[in-house]
């Protein structure tokens, strides 16, 4: 005995169709070639997740926000889904602040000392 996939109910293991709701049942290939798409977006997402991360923690550290900024683009092009996007997002913003921040204090320390 199998379930419907769309009601729930108990049907026999040869209906192509539920007799309950009248659905027809998908066949082991489709079953399979949807599990592959959902293994697929597991590991985009499981990717971006990882570059974002990274992203916010090279940034973080002195020396090394060039390689967070460009983890931080590559996850927001690799997010094809949406997910973690605001995580990559969150990296690029660091550093831009961050640039910002050492371009103004260069500004001071050239007009302190100039």
């Amino acid at each position: 005995m199998k379930y419907c996939v769309f009601c729930g109910k108990k049907i026999n293991d040869d209906n192509l169709f539920c007799p309950y709701c009248g659905n027809k049942q998908p066949e082991l290939k489709e079953i399979s070639e949807q599990n592959e798409v959902i293994s697929e977006k597991k590991k985009e997402s499981k990717t971006s997740l990882v570059l974002g991360i990274l992203s916010i923690i090279f940034t973080l550290s002195l020396g090394l926000s060039f390689i967070g900024a460009i983890l931080g683009m590559i996850g927001l092009l690799k997010s094809k889904n949406g997910e973690y996007k605001t995580l990559n997002a969150i990296g690029i913003i660091v550093f831009i602040v961050e640039a910002l921040i050492g371009l103004i204090i260069t500004i001071i320390l050239l007009c302190l000392y100039a």
